[in-house]
């Protein structure tokens, strides 16, 4: 009687990936967001591209075999097997709405070491001119 093996991700413990960064290159959270038409689907952040990455693959996996049509889902089960997060990724949000909704990723990078400002209300996006407005401090006394 044949086996089936159980596939686990595995993501490294050390973070040798956001301690080793070259010098004067700034830390960054790396945020992703998985929209469709009634509304968000999957957020998830990181300290780093590679993890975001995996991350998205989580949403991927768990949704790729209802979303896509079926011989799309067993070619997607195929390079998450052999590990090509990437090309999953590109795969999934490549095909997927050709047989129920259309999703569509937006993903951002954003600096951890300067000082931001909220602006959007959640539902809401922020638009560049609205991350640039300040309000005017009073003095203390």
């Amino acid at each position: 009687m044949a086996t089936i093996a159980q596939r686990q991700t595995v993501l490294p413990n050390n973070t040798q990936e956001s301690t080793n960064r070259r010098p004067g290159a700034e830390s960054a959270l790396f945020v992703a967001v998985v929209h469709a038409e009634d509304g968000v689907r999957f957020t998830a952040t990181a300290d780093s591209r590679r993890r975001l990455i995996h991350r998205i693959c989580e949403h991927v996996e768990r949704c790729g075999s209802y979303m896509l049509l079926p011989q799309h889902a067993r070619h997607l089960r195929g390079l998450l097997a052999r590990g090509e997060w990437e090309a999953a990724v590109e795969l999934y949000f490549g095909l997927v709405g050709k047989r129920w909704d259309k999703e569509w990723l937006v993903t951002a990078v954003v600096p951890s070491n300067k000082r931001r400002d909220a602006v959007a209300i959640v539902g809401e996006v922020a638009v560049e001119e609205a991350c640039t407005l300040r309000l005017e401090r009073t003095p203390r006394r």
